[in-house]
């Protein structure tokens, strides 16, 4: 009976995957629900057994991410929550479990995520930050391991945009130098791995514009926007459409401070090029959305509009420094 419910449960794990992966979330939520009714069922029976609570707090992530997907970030939230509880419960045991520490660090990142996409930036910090020391846990164990390697650079990625909203400017310019150099390291360690370069280095490098502006220093964010076209804009391998979020906030930054110098026809090319990639993703949402504020901005999908009300995450915290304002 139970070898049947961990196959029916995996079953119904893959069939949620293939939705989710087509975006279709709220189809996929549906089967990754059931498939953690069983988990739970499973796990609730036999506490002791760690590799059922492991396959319960999956099967959560999962369910979270799906939700997420769908725009229920309230909801995403509880199930990431849910999951944390059942890794620390593995750690209060043994607290130098690797795989708990390691879906730890994964499911604090999406929370930390998650307070940011809905306006929560101390807690979006402090979820980072514990993300960051939990991994740094890992890498003291091992720090040849590529994977932790990643999910450090990650991790260090969502605490720079934490800090960011916070308004810690110099801080963040401090950890998001040693963010870039990770990130660097990771992508000439083995080029081929494209979310390396899509998902570590170019969030970095957004960021690094981000800051500098903030900071004052026009000449040297303008260049570095030059340099992200230069470095990222030729790459056959690395369509925009991988990376949509760096290339959307590089756009909006561009745009802003054309648009501050005058440059009206610039800064329109640049967000009829944001407006291409289609924006989606919950920033990318706000990010178009602030840019429609202004009155020669192209105008915004219906859909996109009623999405925008649902995010609290504020842009102008990030993009107000372009203009100078």
């Amino acid at each position: 009976k139970e070898e049947w419910l961990v196959e029916e449960s995996s079953a119904l794990v893959n069939l949620g995957v293939i939705l989710h992966d087509a975006d279709r979330y709220q189809e996929a939520s549906k089967y990754f629900r059931e498939a953690l009714e069983i988990a739970t069922k499973l796990a609730e029976a036999d506490p002791e057994n760690r590799e059922m609570q492991w396959s319960m707090a999956q099967n959560h992530a999962w369910l979270a991410d799906a939700m997420k997907g769908s725009w229920d970030f309230i909801g995403a939230m509880e199930e990431r929550q849910k999951e944390l509880s059942i890794y620390d419960g593995v750690l209060a045991i043994d607290d130098r479990d690797a795989r708990a520490l390691e879906g730890g660090v994964v499911a604090l990142m999406d929370i930390a995520n998650l307070y940011v996409i809905t306006g929560q930036y101390v807690l979006a910090e402090e979820a980072s930050r514990s993300s960051l020391e939990q991994i740094g846990q890992l890498i003291a164990e091992d720090p040849s391991n590529q994977l932790w390697q990643d999910l450090e650079s990650a991790a260090s990625n969502r605490h720079v945009e934490a800090l960011m909203m916070r308004g810690k400017w110099e801080d963040a310019h401090q950890l998001n130098r040693l963010v870039l150099s990770r990130a660097a390291a990771l992508v000439a360690a083995d080029p081929t791995v494209m979310y390396w370069k899509a998902g570590r280095l170019m969030n970095a490098r957004w960021m690094e514009i981000a800051i500098d502006f903030a900071l004052g220093q026009t000449g040297e964010a303008r260049e570095k926007v030059l340099r992200f076209h230069r470095e990222f804009g030729t790459d056959p391998d690395l369509p925009r459409d991988a990376s949509r979020t760096a290339w959307s906030m590089v756009f909006a930054m561009d745009a802003l401070d054309h648009r501050s110098a005058g440059d009206v026809q610039t800064a329109a090319a640049r967000i009829e090029e944001l407006h291409s990639l289609n924006p989606s993703m919950p920033r990318e949402v706000l990010v178009f959305r602030h840019l429609q504020d202004e009155p020669s901005s192209t105008q915004w999908p219906a859909d996109r509009a009623e999405q925008a009300r649902l995010i609290k995450y504020d842009p102008a915290l990030i993009l107000i420094s372009t203009t100078g304002n």
